[in-house]
């Protein structure tokens, strides 16, 4: 079972067992041996009158018979045992897997930062997303190059980087703080960067410590290594019973590259089911699924059944922190489960509207699809990508009922 080629997309199959026994054919194979018995023993030229050798000859018949028989019967029952000793190993392994793909992430704070400014058509960021309203235009970039298409988050025009970078960490942490002062001192708080600027990641870290400490946050802080959608799975798989706190704060500001880019700040707090039990989360991280075999569909699908939901339940696809390339495909699984209810409006794509986001490109479509969760209260597909490699990934986020 453990055959990397076997998943739950791949399940293994029921191992192959012998037919039932034709005991017509065996019955024939007794007569046939009985009856060659009787012609040698005529042939030999014994009397048939003579009855120990015809009861010998008979005997001899049956027993070669018996023989035969009883040595397939054991080979049959030896392959069934086997079988269902496979069959069995099977049956643990499908369950094993379908409870680790049942594994989730409880969201129990979620801001992001984008170009979006609430104005009269949309008093809310969120409804801004949601309605895919373009948002790059042709400005000065960061770098003083003019006319680049691209979008920023809302600050002063001559604002460095730096500055930019420390106005939104300050405007992202506070929802994140409010959670943290009603857990105790000792409860470990791991954070995970995801950065793509022009800014170094310890600036950045140099900026968090000093917010949570300007906050009198004082729970141990632990910086990890922890890039991308991967990470949640892994997260999931190694340490499902941490008993810390994670912490994802993912920033794309001043980007290298950027022509359709799009400047994001994005906070998710996060925690395990299993663990967390003081803070009530607001809504589940469900694990993701990567298109490893270019089906997008699977991947789609395994992601639904990792929830699991029914069909007709989705109303919004998120397609967020794709190349153009994987947004074509996209295309194919428009109306596949469990999307088949999501009506062309629904499908929001922020690489478009308001271009991409770099490394905080799928953390801005958690937050943001985790916001339209609590607002519907329904369930959101997420398809994205990764900044550093070709993989997708398809996950569910689903709000938690109010008590």
């Amino acid at each position: 079972m453990k055959n990397p080629k076997h998943s739950l997309k791949k399940i293994p199959p029921i191992s192959p067992r012998p037919q039932p026994i034709a005991f017509v054919r065996w019955l024939t194979l007794l007569a046939v041996l009985l009856a060659l018995s009787a012609i040698i023993t005529w042939l030999s030229g014994q009397s048939i009158e003579g009855h120990i050798l015809w009861w010998l000859a008979i005997g001899g018949g049956v027993t070669i018979w018996l023989v035969i028989f009883i040595s397939y019967l054991l080979a049959w029952l030896a392959r069934h045992i086997i079988a269902n000793g496979q069959d069995n190993q099977r049956e643990k392994w499908l369950l094993q897997e379908t409870q680790k793909s049942r594994r989730v992430l409880q969201i129990l704070a979620a801001e992001y930062l984008t170009c979006h400014s609430p104005d009269i058509a949309h008093p809310t960021p969120l409804e801004a997303i949601m309605a895919n309203t373009p948002a790059r235009r042709a400005q000065n970039d960061r770098k003083g190059n003019g006319c680049v298409n691209h979008s920023q988050i809302a600050t002063q025009v001559f604002d460095e980087p730096y500055t930019v970078m420390c106005h939104t960490i300050n405007h992202l942490l506070p929802s994140v703080i409010a959670q943290l002062e009603k857990l105790g001192a000792k409860k470990t708080i791991k954070i995970a960067l995801n950065i793509s600027s022009s800014l170094s990641i310890s600036e950045v870290k140099i900026e968090i410590t000093n917010a949570l400490r300007e906050a009198e946050i004082t729970h141990p802080v632990e910086f990890i290594t922890g890039e991308g959608v991967a990470f949640i799975n892994q997260w999931l798989d190694e340490r499902i019973a941490d008993d810390a706190l994670l912490l994802v704060i993912a920033i794309q500001i001043a980007p290298l590259v950027t022509k359709n880019s799009a400047e994001a700040g994005v906070v998710l707090l996060l925690g395990n089911r299993l663990t967390q039990h003081k803070l009530r989360p607001a809504g589940l991280l469900h694990r993701p699924d990567q298109d490893s075999e270019n089906d997008l569909a699977a991947c789609l699908k395994q992601a639904a059944d990792n929830v699991p939901l029914k069909s007709g339940l989705v109303q919004h696809l998120w397609i967020s922190g794709v190349t153009e390339e994987q947004y074509l495909s996209t295309f194919s699984i428009v109306k596949a489960f469990p999307v088949e209810a999501v009506e062309t409006e629904n499908i929001i794509t922020p690489d478009i509207s308001i271009g991409h986001a770099g490394a905080a490109a799928p953390w801005l479509a958690i937050a943001a699809a985790f916001q339209a969760a609590s607002l519907t209260q329904l369930p959101q597909m997420i398809i994205t990508g990764n900044n550093s490699t070709d993989e997708m990934w398809s996950m569910a986020v689903s709000p938690v009922m109010p008590p």
